[in-house]
């Protein structure tokens, strides 16, 4: 995927969404295809290498569409692991004793043999033919099922299975394209991670679409959630997306309700506008709507983007608003091999929470995880920069970050409006104030990949068999 969005950035691979992932393989390789020998001629040694890599991983897409013989299906089998001194993978959020597992405190987190070490396996096959594709993966990820203080178990399949992986089949025709099974999804503009959603939950089951042209698209889907207490949960999302080869706009929303008698006839229909509704129709019991605008722009090195969610907000002022911010400006030309780069997200205290006593069970969660951002109560800005050795597929990355944090969590249980109205928008409790210099990344992205990170709250390693794994997504 890292090459993909590096290539997005500087202007190559222009049919792809920069707003929307994952991307299919047969899209990436059409667009791949569309890369020149002049064009080659006058890339960077590192923009380069990340074509030769994508046409190494989509040489059977490649091959069909130039008419030669290929297999349309395959496998992929992965093995690696994460091992850190941090009870989360993120450095900068420390537990606290916020998170839960099964609804219940925790009292730390305990490794696999060796403390906070997880292994992280799994295979997988998928196959095309036509408009069509199926992928069937399975995978063994010990820390999302047992080291992750936020998340809770979902309890199937056997005892180191998330909750089936990604199973799917999807179509795809010249104006829209139709996925169901279990997907992670990411919306949000290349490069940052989705606040109305985003990739940090378990894939989740789903039925999704596309209908659109190339300049004007309509995208949506409707997922079934974790049980809370007895009532099924359900999300609807769906946004309109203009879109042209240096610039990208989106406005959306999105939906959890509970309901006793399964997902609503509403939440399929592309069109319904949850938000003029006052949240919630007869029959959903109770339910959170969120609007969401999205912006993407290039201008020759320079990329400009972000990302506004409103979860609440209230005109008269006489209750805290609910909203998320991101932002992120980088500078990527494609003769050095040096890009430089700023980002911010912040994330007011009680967005995703469930304001009122209802159990949590509008809260904007899958199995205790976010569904957008996996944190509330925060913000951070952070400056880097990327410089690509002559090592093939190497990247280093020196950064800044300074980040702001208060106590609260939108897993924490809900809110009397009477307790709600007096609380401040932002940093409740005693704030913590953190800064991280000199941070040091290493990643390499062959086919067969090795990453890890120097940083000093945590160690990362992984090891995959290859840098894009299926068939319809990537």
């Amino acid at each position: 995927m890292d090459p993909v969005i590096r290539l997005r950035q500087r202007g190559y691979l222009r049919g792809l969404a920069p707003l929307a992932q994952p991307y299919t393989r047969d899209d990436v390789a059409r667009e791949l295809a569309s890369i020149s020998a002049d064009d080659m001629a006058r890339m960077s040694r590192p923009v380069k290498q990340w074509v030769e890599i994508l046409r190494r991983e989509l040489a059977p897409e490649l091959a069909r569409r130039a008419g030669r013989d290929s297999l349309a299906m395959g496998f992929v089998a992965y093995t690696g692991g994460v091992a850190f001194t941090n009870d989360r993978v993120d450095p900068m959020m420390p537990w606290r004793g916020e998170g839960t597992r099964d609804g219940e405190p925790r009292e730390g987190v305990s490794g696999w043999r060796i403390p906070n070490s997880w292994p992280i396996s799994g295979f997988g096959g998928w196959g095309e033919r036509g408009p069509f594709a199926a992928e069937l993966r399975f995978g063994w990820d010990l820390w999302l099922r047992r080291g992750d203080p936020d998340g809770r178990d979902p309890r199937r399949g056997f005892d180191v299975l998330p909750d089936g992986d990604l199973a799917y089949v999807s179509g795809r025709w010249q104006h829209g394209a139709l996925e169901v099974g279990r997907l992670r999804r990411n919306w949000a503009p290349l490069g940052q991670e989705g606040l109305l959603i985003g990739p940090s939950s378990f894939p989740i089951p789903q039925v999704g679409y596309t209908l659109g042209g190339k300049q004007l698209v309509l995208r949506g889907f409707v997922a079934a959630l974790d049980t809370i207490r007895g009532t099924e949960r359900f999300l609807t999302a769906h946004r309109l997306e203009y879109q042209r080869d240096d610039f990208a706009l989106s406005i959306g929303e999105g939906k959890v309700y509970g309901s006793t008698t399964g997902p609503k006839l509403q939440s399929f229909l592309p069109m319904e506008i949850s938000f003029l509704t006052l949240d919630k129709v007869p029959g959903e019991t109770p339910a959170n709507v969120m609007i969401d605008g999205q912006l993407w722009w290039r201008h020759r090195s320079l990329v400009l983007s972000g990302e506004w969610l409103v979860d609440d907000f209230w005109i008269l002022g006489d209750r805290p608003s609910r909203m998320a911010l991101s932002g992120a400006l980088r500078w990527v030309p494609n003769d050095r091999t040096v890009e430089l780069g700023g980002e911010y997200r912040g994330v007011q205290s009680l967005t995703y929470h469930s304001i009122e006593p209802r159990d949590n069970i509008d809260s904007w969660t899958h199995w205790g995880r976010g569904l957008g951002d996996n944190f509330s109560d925060y913000d951070r800005a952070r400056v880097y920069a990327h410089w690509f050795p002559s090592v093939t597929g190497l990247r280093l990355t020196p950064s800044v970050a300074v980040q702001r944090r208060g106590e609260w969590d939108f897993r924490k249980p809900a809110l009397p409006d009477s307790l709600f109205q007096v609380m401040s928008s932002f940093l409740q409790g005693t704030p913590e104030r953190m800064m991280r210099t000199l941070t040091l990344s290493v990643e390499s992205l062959s086919n067969v990949s090795l990453s890890t990170s120097t940083e000093p709250c945590t160690s990362v390693l992984r090891m995959t068999s290859s840098s894009l794994t299926a068939p319809a997504s990537i």
